[in-house]
């Protein structure tokens, strides 16, 4: 992926129960997103950690991914120029908390 290009994620939820779900995006602090889909194409070169939460009023559990978006070198002779941006995804976990 190139800067400006979209990052997609999908959180899949369900609940046995059948009760409605709610999912949220976060980057440290800061909301992304509701649903589970999340589309952006905002992210600055550098290590990101997006955190999606499904909460059911009670009980949540999240889904973490990392990723980084570096710099690409421009395809010209002579001194390598840094332009653009590469995605490299790190890792995936998911987490649960029970009663």
């Amino acid at each position: 992926m190139k800067c400006g290009e979209s990052v997609s994620l999908v959180l899949r939820e369900s609940d046995p129960e059948g009760v409605r779900l709610a999912v949220i995006w976060y980057e440290g602090g800061r909301e992304l997103g509701r649903g589970k889909n999340l589309t952006l194409s905002s992210f600055e070169p550098g290590i990101h950690i997006v955190k999606g939460v499904v909460s059911d009023g009670e009980y949540s559990i999240n889904a973490t991914v990392v990723f980084e978006i570096r710099p690409v070198a421009a395809e010209t002779p002579g001194p390598t120029l840094l332009t653009g941006c590469a995605v490299l995804v790190i890792a995936a976990a998911a987490r649960r908390w029970f009663r």
